[in-house]
């Protein structure tokens, strides 16, 4: 309970900083039923993990208010330990497995607010990445726009195009991020046809973020749905298939990617 009132304290601390600064620690000590020492110290700490605080005993503020705050990560940052803990998680039996958990958990103790460990750990299961490690050429603002609509559960306006074919508009509720073969796609509710698709996120354009929440479907799960794509196969004998594509379907699949597809079908596929 003590630990809770601090975290509670110290947000509202940081938002005083921020904005028309701390006037009277004795009257915030008071508020919260602590003695001035304390505040002294809970201002030590911002100052520590936040920036600068304005010196002298009257108004306390940080000199530069644009300073990163201790309770929140950025959209930046949250991609990346996302990705971070999927790779590992993903990717386990290597000789480096236990030191990169080790590694991973020690940079998670380092996350002071409980909240945001908290809120880290429900979004363990927002990216996937299959079939190796490459990271993609994926337009950035794209994926910033996506990771902020997944973030605030924010519908996003998209206009998509496939090969051949006009572009179409949707609006899309984003589930989860598939980095497989260094190309990005992302799993995502489609209002325009009304259930969940898999969208190559290079197809994408001009992302606009709605003004309006969705709540994701509690079925949903991720694996389940990957593993009913073409790119999944099963274990078993090997087996010599020859597979021809129609003029429709050939433009959606990229040399490199149709040559190592058929490759793994062709060795892998069992009646």
């Amino acid at each position: 309970m003590k630990e809770e009132q601090r975290w509670k304290r110290l947000r509202q601390l940081d938002k005083h900083l921020r904005k028309g600064g701390l006037h009277s620690q004795t009257e915030f000590a008071h508020h919260y039923d602590v003695d001035v020492r304390t505040i002294h110290n809970d201002l030590r700490w911002l100052e520590e993990n936040a920036g600068p605080i304005t010196p002298g005993k009257k108004l306390k503020q940080y000199i530069n208010k644009e300073c990163s705050s201790p309770f929140e990560l950025t959209e930046e940052q949250t991609i990346a330990y996302l990705i971070g803990y999927t790779s590992i998680h993903q990717y386990g039996g290597s000789a480096f497995e236990q030191d990169a958990k080790e590694l991973h958990n020690l940079l998670l103790t380092k996350i002071a607010d409980p909240d945001i460990r908290d809120t880290l750990d429900s979004m363990s299961d927002a990216v996937k990445l299959r079939k190796g490690h490459i990271t993609g050429d994926t337009e950035r603002s794209a994926m910033h726009t996506l990771f902020t609509a997944f973030l605030n559960k924010q519908k996003v306006l998209v206009q998509h195009t496939k090969p051949g074919e006009n572009t179409v508009e949707r609006v899309l509720h984003p589930y989860t991020f598939v980095n497989e073969a260094g190309e990005w796609s992302i799993i995502a509710f489609c209002e325009l046809k009304e259930q969940i698709q898999r969208f190559k996120i290079n197809r994408l354009e001009e992302l606009k973020l709605v003004d309006d929440c969705f709540v994701k479907d509690p079925e949903f799960e991720a694996n389940d749905f990957l593993n009913k794509g073409f790119d999944n196969y099963c274990d078993g004998k090997s087996h010599r298939y020859r597979i021809q594509f129609d003029p429709q379907t050939t433009p959606h699949i990229a040399y490199t990617t149709k040559r190592n597809i058929l490759h793994n079908i062709l060795m892998e596929a069992v009646k």
